[in-house]
């Protein structure tokens, strides 16, 4: 039987997205569940602030996640503008279901392509290539972004990971066990090899 770890992520971090890229290294025995969250929703609960908050740290982060992601032979492009408002994105994801292939396309969009939902013409494409994987209409997909339960389920998903005791994406929850950033990947192989 498959043990369960749910990985929460939002797209805003670059952190988020070089884990996801490195998802495949878990052990073959656990089954991811994915849940996207408001990064701002979870630093508001905690009271703290986000790296690209405070300046000589958005510069660091900038800095080390490029040689993060040539250290793991992932493409990246950084986004402008950064931070970004990602409720678009984070909320297409809930509608389509938390799809993997979804992930993988609006992933690509902001830390591969170096786009966000800020440009329509951009986001249009996004939307045109999620509509093609999941064999519907972009105009289908933004009416169910719209959906009041779509925007009720992410403010849902981002208050009971807080009550779970997420403070920061990505993290990784195995039963009641947190491992937080990228970073803590390596511990988590460790514990769960």
């Amino acid at each position: 039987m498959a043990k369960r770890v749910e990985f929460y992520f939002d797209y805003v971090s670059p952190y988020a997205y070089l884990m996801f890229r490195r998802l495949h290294e878990l052990p073959k025995s656990f089954e991811v569940t994915y849940r996207p969250v408001l990064l701002a929703g979870l630093l508001q609960h905690w009271g703290t602030k986000g790296p690209a908050e405070v300046p000589p740290r958005q510069a660091f982060t900038y800095r080390q996640v490029e040689w993060l992601a040539r250290q793991q032979g992932t493409s990246f492009r950084m986004c402008d503008p950064h931070p970004f408002n990602p409720l678009a994105l984070l909320r297409l994801t809930l509608a389509q279901q938390c799809a993997r292939g979804v992930i993988d396309e609006c992933f690509r969009y902001v830390w591969q392509q170096g786009k966000t939902p800020l440009n329509e013409a951009d986001f249009s494409q996004l939307l045109s290539a999620v509509a093609e994987r999941s064999h519907t209409i972009p105009t289908a997909l933004q009416d169910g972004m719209q959906c009041e339960s779509v925007k009720t389920l992410l403010r849902s998903e981002t208050d009971k990971a807080a009550a779970k005791g997420v403070f920061g994406v990505p993290t990784l929850r195995v039963a009641d066990q947190l491992y937080f950033g990228l970073d803590s990947l390596a511990m988590f192989l460790e514990d769960h090899a």
